[in-house]
């Protein structure tokens, strides 16, 4: 019985290594000739990058339109800009998706709601000087 696992598992190694040697070059993370998933990665990382930058960028400029109020907004959008896997990015064993995750993470769970609060907040102030105006 030990004899025939033995001459069936050495068989499957050969075999598994005949093919391994014969193939010219195999990546885990090739999809087709010419692009990869981590260069796709990198391209969807640097994109949340650049919008997390932008939202940044808006937030101070809401920030100083407020007369200086929503510092908290402005600087937790600057920690998440510093928290972006697109400072570096690196692929790692899973091709970059955990970096594409986290990134998308950031940007939608944290950036876009600081956003949201200095426009809010934005136009809550504005309502309430007109209020005070009459």
């Amino acid at each position: 019985m030990f004899d025939l696992i033995f001459r069936k598992t050495t068989a499957f190694l050969r075999a598994s290594l005949a093919v391994v040697l014969s193939s010219k070059l195999v990546l885990a993370c090739t999809i087709i000739k010419g692009s990869t998933i981590i260069e796709d990665n990198k391209f969807e990382v640097q994109n949340y990058f650049g919008l997390s930058l932008a939202i940044l960028a808006i937030v101070s400029i809401l920030y100083f339109l407020r007369q200086k109020q929503g510092l908290t907004a402005v600087i937790f959008s600057s920690l998440i800009v510093l928290l972006q896997p697109g400072w570096h990015y690196q692929s790692g064993g899973d091709c970059g998706t955990t970096a594409v995750d986290f990134a998308s993470w950031l940007f939608f769970g944290a950036s876009v709601p600081c956003l949201i609060y200095q426009i809010a907040s934005w136009i809550f102030q504005s309502r309430k000087s007109k209020l005070k105006l009459l």
